[in-house]
């Protein structure tokens, strides 16, 4: 297998990268503060690059994580500016056109301390996500409404000191 040099890069250190379900996109993530998603154009025989948003967060983006897509193309992020951002991609068609973005639903503060690490569930138990905070804690949310992914409950935190 031949090495494969993906532009345009990150500006600064890549933290994660993960795949999607599917392994056709994968998504990465650094401290330049900026999310990318990769998707293989197999008529090409390359990827395609898209950036989230110019600044997807205020500081270093340490982690990522793709829900099922039984729950729509979902992206966790989380930070050192210790929130954590649930993204959506969206499709516009124009002209005969399918144009795709990815549109900030909800933002969740995770407490005082940088987000470490973030997961979706397994699909069987509904759409939920977990965190690892700085501040010893593990949270567990579940989205109110799986179509409307605007609104988090939080479950009971554990901590682990």
């Amino acid at each position: 297998m031949d090495f494969v040099e993906l532009r345009p890069g990150h500006d600064d250190v890549v933290n994660d990268i993960v795949f999607s379900y599917y392994g056709k996109r994968f998504a990465s993530c650094s401290s330049d503060k900026r999310i990318k998603v990769w998707t293989f154009e197999e008529a090409k025989g390359n990827w395609s690059c898209e950036e989230v948003a110019s600044r997807a967060h205020q500081d270093s983006i340490w982690r990522l994580s793709w829900s099922h897509p039984e729950f729509g193309q979902l992206l966790a992020s989380c930070s050192e500016d210790c929130t954590v951002k649930i993204w959506e991609e969206q499709e516009t068609f124009n002209a005969g056109a399918c144009f795709t973005r990815w549109v900030l639903k909800a933002t969740i503060t995770d407490g005082k301390k940088p987000v470490n690490d973030v997961k979706f569930s397994h699909r069987s138990l509904g759409l939920r996500l977990a965190t690892a905070c700085a501040d010893g804690c593990l949270r567990i949310y579940d989205a109110r409404n799986a179509f409307d992914v605007a609104s988090w409950t939080l479950e009971v935190p554990f901590t682990f000191f």
